[in-house]
């Protein structure tokens, strides 16, 4: 059966690794009495000061295994894209490679990298060093994609989009995956080899800039409705200008659609 051995490196006691005894490799904890040690360390005309524990206990630190570091990535990834399929990825161990990784240690990688299908990152040592790993990742993803050229201003609805399959490449903005339960539009041409993304759409505004609508005012003992024009777009409760037909120009809070309340 496969052994951790434990030496007099271990205790800072030796340059001389000398294996002292050796630890069962399944075992994730060992405890031996400290009076053993002493024991066996005499054998070797090696002297410590006694110690008052009775006993020393080890947690045997567990390798890390190429799949894991593999699994840690992929957790990023899925965290940052849950919407995103990883079908596979490749990792390049580059320098330090006689170092161990154990499965505590903390995987670095820079956020720049999660946009794109391949990166780098890090993991330190149990010996204190970075060692450094590349990467390549196989992965899709869907997102909504226009069924045919759609101008700006275009309200997205199931018959003008469908979701598609996409290789993961490189993401510049956060996909569109799903319509949400309220009206969006574009805010620029897209194209049907594209994907939507959140960047490109925006809520189709309550209130549109130049349109008739209506206006409430009211005071006390009054209220009063008249006809304006919307001098911008607005979304519920959105302070906007609007002009009367005498020219006059009034402030007004969006209350739905078309109306607005004089304030």
């Amino acid at each position: 059966m496969p052994t951790n051995e434990v030496n007099a490196k271990t205790f800072d006691i030796s340059l001389n690794p000398i294996v002292l005894f050796k630890i069962p490799y399944n075992k994730k904890h060992y405890q031996i009495e400290t009076e053993q040690i002493l024991n066996i360390l005499k054998k070797h005309n090696i002297e410590v000061e006694y110690t008052r524990f009775q006993n020393i206990i080890f947690d045997i630190a567990k390798p890390m295994l190429e799949e894991e570091i593999k699994e840690k990535i992929i957790n990023i990834y899925k965290e940052k894209y849950p919407y995103m399929d990883i079908n596979n990825i490749e990792l390049t161990r580059s320098g330090h490679k006689n170092d161990t990784l154990i499965s505590d240690n903390n995987l670095h990688i820079k956020d720049t990298f999660l946009k794109r299908d391949k990166g780098s990152f890090y993991i330190i040592s149990q010996q204190g060093n970075r060692v450094f790993f590349n990467y390549e990742i196989d992965a899709t993803f869907k997102a909504l994609s226009p069924s045919f050229t759609l101008n700006s201003k275009t309200i997205l609805h199931s018959n003008n989009v469908k979701s598609k399959s996409f290789k993961f490449k490189y993401l510049r903005e956060t996909p569109l995956t799903k319509l949400p339960n309220y009206n969006i539009q574009l805010k620029k041409r897209v194209y049907p080899k594209k994907y939507i993304t959140l960047k490109d759409i925006e809520p189709v505004p309550l209130v549109k800039k130049n349109t008739n609508i209506k206006a409430i005012l009211k005071g006390v003992g009054y209220s009063l409705e008249f006809i304006a024009k919307a001098l911008s777009n607005g979304n519920l409760n959105d302070i906007i200008w609007i002009k009367r037909d005498d020219g006059k120009r009034m402030k007004a809070k969006v209350i739905a659609k078309n109306k607005v309340k004089v304030i």
